[in-house]
């Protein structure tokens, strides 16, 4: 005559609400297509290999913060009804605009007193998996996303004729420092080496490039740009190439980054030297701090451009005399580098 006592699972519908958040919107107005962010919400059904397919979209229309040069903040929620009981979904966020970068996903059940974990973030479909919703209570999921920046290399070679500069082209490697923004789940930039590729015979030590490219290959033996892994998911290129007196851009996650910059390799007798290095941002502001082969600690922030020109010459090398003489010790060879006229 023992009693037993059983707990039962609440059988009414639960409530499935996904939040965005959002840094780097291009526009103020709320009804800017980039605050627009839609999800497929698909249903597993228990023992069957069938799916139940929805979609929501949620409107980013509340500003959360505003800053010109870092990127405003903006936020949206959209909640809808689930079926009864206890069920499983997966959520995908459509990436279909250019410039998003989905940094992370994490959904709770939201308990009387507290909230639980639940779902496992996908690596490769900009969603979240196995993300249960129980009858009578709330499962959020947020994602937050970060509008990519932008930088543009322009190459300056003023007084360099066509001729001159045929077939030379510039390479770029665009190297992550840090991020204050949201840290992404997975960092895919690549670190270039500063060493050269190889080393003349009979030397030991490894050459740095003090200069240029063309500088180590004289000094050292073979000099070969580091090899670097593609670029991840979305997030940035390792490497940019840009020909005389051209220019290019891309769209890379804010942050803070390193540019080295490679010179062409030149058949004749001169050869190319960098000048000087000149970024801005979108403000007008200047960044970076020039570092002989390139520019350092440079900002890219969400949804902004920051410009930098590279100023080359064409220069060629002319051996000096040594001095001394009379006795005395003689100075080697010096090189100096005299600009072509």
């Amino acid at each position: 005559n023992g009693s037993v006592t059983c707990t039962f699972e609440n059988n009414g519908q639960g409530t499935l609400k996904i939040v965005t958040n959002t840094v780097g919107a291009s526009g103020s107005s709320l009804s800017d297509p980039d605050k627009f962010f839609e999800y497929t919400i698909k249903r597993f059904d228990p023992g069957s290999p069938s799916q139940t397919i929805s979609t929501l979209t949620v409107n980013t229309n509340r500003e959360v913060r505003k800053d010109a040069i870092r990127g405003d903040e903006w936020t949206g929620e959209k909640q809808i009804d689930v079926d009864k009981g206890i069920t499983v979904y997966s959520i995908t966020q459509t990436i279909s605009k250019k410039g998003w970068a989905l940094d992370s996903v994490q959904c709770e059940v939201q308990n009387k007193n507290s909230a639980s974990p639940t779902g496992i973030r996908t690596q490769y479909a900009y969603g979240i998996l196995n993300v249960t919703v129980r009858g009578q209570r709330t499962t959020t999921c947020t994602f937050k996303n970060t509008r990519k920046g932008e930088l543009e290399i322009i190459e300056n070679s003023q007084g360099v004729s066509s001729n001159q500069s045929a077939g030379n082209k510039f390479n770029y490697n665009i190297n992550f420092v840090s991020t204050e923004y949201f840290t992404p789940n997975i960092l895919p930039f690549a670190i270039a080496s500063d060493q050269c590729g190889g080393q003349s015979q009979g030397q030991s030590q490894v050459c740095t490039i003090d200069q240029d490219c063309n500088i180590c290959k004289e000094n050292c033996g073979v000099c070969a740009l580091p090899k670097t892994p593609p670029p991840g998911p979305g997030y940035s290129p390792s490497r940019m190439t840009v020909e005389v007196n051209g220019r290019q851009t891309k769209r890379i996650y804010p942050g803070t980054y390193e540019i080295v910059e490679y010179l062409p390799d030149r058949s004749s007798n001169d050869r190319w030297e960098l000048s000087s290095v000149k970024c801005t941002l979108a403000n007008g502001q200047s960044g970076g701090v020039s570092t002989g082969r390139g520019v350092d600690s440079l900002n890219v922030y969400a949804g902004k451009k920051t410009t930098c020109t590279f100023s080359h010459g064409l220069t060629i090398p002319v051996i000096g005399p040594g001095g001394g003489g009379g006795g005395g010790s003689v100075e080697p060879p010096r090189r100096t580098l005299k600009p072509i006229q």
